[in-house]
């Protein structure tokens, strides 16, 4: 049995590591935080970001996808 020892504090949910915590953090949570949004340029994705960072680390799994899919 794995204990899962890195918790959200906003939602109350367990991770298994503290990157997976960080990259919830920042797609599910960060926007409470900040009124501003900019746009994925993605044209098959309508998710909006809080900031330059947060949508870079959204952009990096389009990104990885892709090459996942291409090989």
């Amino acid at each position: 049995m794995t204990i899962k020892k890195h918790h959200c504090q906003v939602c109350d949910t367990d991770f298994d590591s503290d990157v997976c915590l960080k990259v919830h953090f920042q797609t599910e949570h960060i926007c409470m935080y900040d009124g501003t949004q900019l746009m994925c340029p993605k044209s098959y994705c309508n998710k909006t970001w809080p900031n330059a960072e947060a949508l870079r680390n959204h952009l990096i799994s389009h990104y990885a996808q892709e090459i996942l899919f291409t090989e």
